[in-house]
């Protein structure tokens, strides 16, 4: 992208081949890989302009099942992201080529692989009890944190914040005990904060399957507690942090 124009790729680099659009897939929720392998795509990219002149700080997406909630996620993590990777940038500018979005203004163009993403999926939290369900949590966030470790390379964070850090991506067994309550309840606040000061640009937090680790609760007689838990966790994030986008 130069001048808040799309640029499909950089010097050198060839630009992705499309399949020809034959096949229709349900199966395909990866946004890139749906575009690579040529799957008829349902344009809904022209999704993404509300979402990037800030209507809303947190946005639901509330809609039938395989109605596309976590394609469309992967979608606006793709348009979005910036990887801290020029080339891997590129390519994914490129899935968008032929696409509504490109044709709907600068503005929305200039903002392609600019933000730093946290992208959650609430599909595998839960468990028969209490104990299990907290642990899976703690698992899908120690999985954020590991993903973002280069935010350590930074000098911006203090040795209180790089404690926490390390400490948030560290598995149970490394740690020898479950994270204190209070670690976890401002997790993915403290996240979004250690990016933006990391990079200068608010993050994005896509939550995909918000209600599974609800229904499972309620299927296993854990919801009053849990409940409270998930609440905890995720009103820090959704209240206190722009640009939430999550589906169920």
């Amino acid at each position: 992208m130069e001048n808040g124009s799309f640029a499909a790729v950089t010097a050198g680099t060839a630009s992705p081949k499309f399949a020809k659009e034959e096949r229709t897939s349900t199966a395909t929720e990866d946004f890139k890989r749906n575009r690579l392998a040529g799957y008829r795509y349902v344009d809904k990219t022209a999704l993404l302009a509300p979402l990037l002149r800030g209507d809303h700080e947190s946005t639901f997406f509330l809609r039938p099942r395989r109605f596309g909630k976590t394609l469309t996620l992967s979608m606006i993590h793709y348009f979005v992201e910036d990887t801290r990777d020029e080339a891997q940038n590129a390519e994914n500018r490129a899935i968008f080529e032929g696409l509504k979005i490109l044709e709907m203004g600068e503005g929305y163009c200039s903002q392609m692989t600019s933000y730093p993403v946290i992208h959650l999926t609430m599909q595998t939290i839960g468990g028969t009890d209490f104990t299990d369900a907290y642990r899976s949590l703690q698992e899908m966030l120690g999985a954020a944190y590991q993903e973002k470790k280069w935010v350590l390379e930074s000098d911006v964070l203090d040795m209180a914040d790089r404690r926490y850090f390390e400490r948030m991506s560290q598995d149970r067994e490394e740690r020898g005990k479950d994270l204190e309550p209070v670690d976890v309840r401002v997790s993915l606040q403290k996240l979004t904060a250690f990016l933006r000061r990391v990079t200068g640009k608010r993050a994005v937090v896509l939550i995909d399957e918000y209600d599974v680790p609800l229904e499972k609760a309620y299927r296993t007689a854990i919801t009053g507690k849990w409940w409270m838990w998930l609440g905890r966790c995720s009103r820090t994030c959704l209240r206190q942090t722009p640009s939430t986008f999550s589906s169920r």
